[in-house]
């Protein structure tokens, strides 16, 4: 019998779904010619038609290796692995549908239907984890289905619900922002949304997300119910205030730039400095009032924010938020009688929400009528179960009644709920260490190191707690002086460069630097020969990390060489051997401006000139341009030049504001998650690099990146995702195809690092390319 006989044998079995007989027939002929592809995918049908569906996917996968251009051959294979996924969700055990499905992506069969039941499967997956108690592996699960249906905007919904159930408000929000950006079309993003805000206490924020529900379904009921609630409810912030960046139109938008970016960076000090001169220049900027007297406020100067407060509300009487302060700060200075008239006044107007409630409680905690606080805490519990402040009361009261367990279990789930909260972190490590757990206190302070504001008063306790002194630069505000001097640094730098210069001609006076090695640094930097100046100012440097006079003359050197990131560098760390030294801030400013940084050479000349006004021009930055961009071509060798020496603070300063200057551009993006990465703040790394990738999806460095991240975690199932998103990027180049091929072998995956390795020898490589390339050539 010829082959093609047998094979119409065996179809004409298949047809009378005499499988077992087909199967027979195929394995015979199959004996003698096992290289055959249509035999395979026989003998494959045979076995689907007994159920043997896990054998004919072997046979399947052979026939594809056989024969790999033949769709029908894999059309089948993805049919049988999707059969296998409905079985196991039928069975309940979504972890094996997943696995299926995901196969069914990888030979991209029946792509939408299959994102959507891998997007369900992981839902139930993560669903049945966290019905066992296990958490992390259901916040693995999530994540690993937001990496790999991008997409698809069910997963991080998922992702973000698992935060709000964990009471993980801050991270559910970062999630849902980054959603309904992507997906402004996604009702049940911004209805989710509106329920995190309201969580939170922003009642502002949650009717703003309802009414984009209700303008895409106007007929929604649950979002209909919700508002009908919210509106029940009276925030502090009146909902019919207009937004403050109405009040702020007529403020030059240079001022306004700068207000947002010490905003940004939470640099509090520089925030007040802004706003009282803004106040100077305006006495009818009401708003600048107001949130001034919140900054003072947040920096723990409270008479100074119930003066202001007080001057805001002669002008705005009926402002509730201003009320709800005045009382606040009434409090927090010991007026506590009045306080308590002020809260109760706003809750006999109606106006008393949780916030009131939580604030009058603490008065009533202060005057020592316990009951009457924990009925006012109680009250705030019935309008938000999990209210953070109100936890963090109760965990305070059982402190000071020296139950610290039960304080210790409130204030856990406080910070559960409000993770950032500095003051919350104190109060638990503080609690620790009355209770004798030093160990424990240290280990709650420093996980608040990554987020840590030292201007924050709480902030500054957690240092001290920690026996630790905040750096100049994490402390020291840019002060900011009248807005109509607030020009540019041109006149002012050459100044600044002829102090320098006469300060550096000779050794400094108030450092000693003796040794051989720093006078023959010396020397050749004077003379011109800047490689052995280098080097000899690095030996000094080698012995002793904080010799100012090297740091300094070596910071002069590298502006000499043209590399004025590296000069800045070395002033830093001047600046960090000596605080507020002159020379060094005039360096600094000297370095800022040959980068092309005109904002930051123009903040250090205001500090200058505010801190030593006898010793500057009084014409300080007269030429400076307030709309001048920087030069963003200096951003990032400076960003890696201050991460190269772990001034990790100083990085992520300057590369936000390239971000903030530069929002579309997405090589700054990814810095700035390598920056939030090395500080181990990972879930901003991760929303940083997801940023970079809704930029431009064809670029595959934000992949990387993030796969690194994942990589970095052990988290290798999302790293190999990422890894191969970078590699399916249309402009994945050459070089970063190399990065993808040692990143796959790093994670164990052979098979994928020579795919990339066959897909490099198509393409025009350069010569460098191709040493690279014969180098991995034989390792894979």
């Amino acid at each position: 019998m010829s082959f093609s006989d047998r094979h119409s044998k065996i179809r004409n079995s298949l047809d009378k779904e005499e499988y077992a007989s087909a199967e027979k027939q195929a394995r015979k002929a199959l004996a003698k010619r096992p290289n055959e592809g249509e035999l395979q995918f026989l003998l494959a049908r045979s076995l689907i038609g007994q159920e043997k569906v896990s054998d004919s996917i072997e046979c399947l996968k052979k026939a594809i290796l056989i024969e790999p251009g033949n769709s029908i051959y894999r059309r089948t294979l993805g049919e049988a692995y999707d059969w296998k996924a409905r079985e196991a969700i039928k069975a309940d055990e979504p972890q094996d549908a997943i696995e299926n499905w995901k196969k069914c992506l990888e030979i991209k069969f029946k792509p939408r239907q299959t994102e959507n039941d891998l997007g369900e499967a992981y839902r139930r997956f993560g669903e049945k984890l966290v019905e066992k108690g296990d958490s992390q592996s259901a916040e693995k699960s999530f994540r690993e289905a937001v990496s790999i249906l991008p997409e698809n905007p069910v997963p991080r919904l998922d992702l973000a619900k698992f935060f709000l159930s964990a009471d993980r408000i801050s991270e559910a929000q970062i999630e849902l922002k980054n959603l309904v950006e992507k997906f402004p079309k996604f009702t049940d993003g911004f209805l989710i949304s509106a329920k995190v805000f309201r969580r939170a206490g922003d009642i502002r924020g949650a009717i703003n997300h309802l009414s984009r529900v209700l303008e895409l379904t106007p007929k929604n009921e649950e979002a209909i119910s919700l508002q009908e609630e919210l509106e029940k409810e009276i925030p502090v912030q009146q909902l019919s205030q207009k937004p403050e960046s109405q009040n702020m139109e007529n403020l030059d938008s240079s001022i306004q730039q700068q207000l947002a970016l010490f905003e940004s960076q939470g640099d509090l000090l520089s925030q007040a400095a802004l706003l009282s001169s803004i106040i100077r220049q305006n006495s009818q900027a009401f708003w600048a009032q107001l949130r001034l007297a919140m900054v003072y406020d947040r920096l723990g100067k409270n008479s100074e924010a119930l003066k202001t407060v007080k001057e805001y509300l002669e002008n705005n009487p009926a402002d509730t938020r201003a009320q709800f302060l005045k009382a606040r700060c009434l409090k927090l200075t010991g007026e506590l009688s009045e306080a308590c008239s002020t809260f109760e006044e706003l809750k006999s107007a109606g106006k008393a929400n949780v916030q009131v409630f939580d604030e009058l409680g603490q008065v009533y905690a202060q005057m020592g009528k316990f009951e009457e606080a924990k009925n006012c805490w109680n009250e705030a519990l019935k309008i938000d179960p999990e209210y953070p402040n109100v936890l963090f009361n109760f965990g305070q009261l059982s402190m000071e009644q020296n139950d610290s367990t039960q304080a210790r279990g409130y204030f856990d789930r406080a910070i559960q709920k409000d993770p950032f909260n500095l003051k919350f972190h104190y109060f638990a490590g503080l609690n620790l260490k009355q209770a004798g757990d030093l160990e424990g206190a240290k280990a709650v302070w420093n996980s608040s190191k990554s987020f840590l504001n030292p201007q924050d008063p709480y902030g500054a306790r957690i240092l001290r707690g920690l026996g630790e002194k905040s750096s100049a630069f994490s402390v020291s505000p840019l002060k900011v002086t009248e807005i109509r001097d607030a020009t540019t640094l041109a006149s002012f730098s050459a100044a600044l460069q002829e102090r320098t210069q006469a300060a550096f001609s000779s050794e400094d006076k108030s450092v000693s630097s003796d040794g051989d090695n720093y006078r023959k640094a010396l020397n050749n930097a004077r003379i011109g020969n800047y490689s052995p100046a280098i080097e000899g100012f690095n030996e000094v440097l080698a012995a002793d990390p904080k010799n100012l006079n090297a740091l300094m003359n070596l910071g002069n050197v590298y502006l000499s060489i043209d590399q004025p990131e590296e000069a800045a560098v070395r002033f830093y760390l001047a600046l960090q051997a000596e605080k507020n030294n002159s020379f060094a801030l005039n360096a600094l400013s000297k370095a800022y401006d040959a980068l092309g940084l005109k904002k930051h050479s123009n903040g250090i000349a205001k500090r200058i000139a505010s801190e030593n006004p006898n010793g500057t021009p009084q014409s300080i930055s007269q030429n400076y341009d307030s709309t001048m961009k920087s030069n963003p071509r200096a951003f990032e060798p400076l960003t890696r030049a201050l991460m190269k020496f772990n001034l990790n603070d100083e990085a992520l300063s300057i590369i936000q504001s390239g971000v903030e200057e530069n929002p579309e551009n997405l090589e700054f993006l990814v810095l700035l998650g390598e920056v939030f990465q090395k500080i181990g703040n990972n879930v901003m790394a991760e929303s940083s690099f997801r940023k970079a990738i809704a930029l431009d999806r064809q670029a595959p460095l934000g992949y990387l990146k993030l796969g690194d991240l994942f990589a970095d975690n052990q988290q290798k199932d999302l790293a190999f995702a990422e890894y191969r998103n970078a590699f399916s990027a249309k402009l994945a180049d050459p070089n970063l195809l190399i990065e993808v091929a040692d990143r796959f072998k790093a994670l164990g995956k052979p098979g994928e690092a020579k795919m990339v390795i066959d897909k490099l020898k198509g393409m025009n490589l350069s010569e460098s390319q191709l040493t690279k390339l014969r180098e991995r050539s034989g390792s894979f």
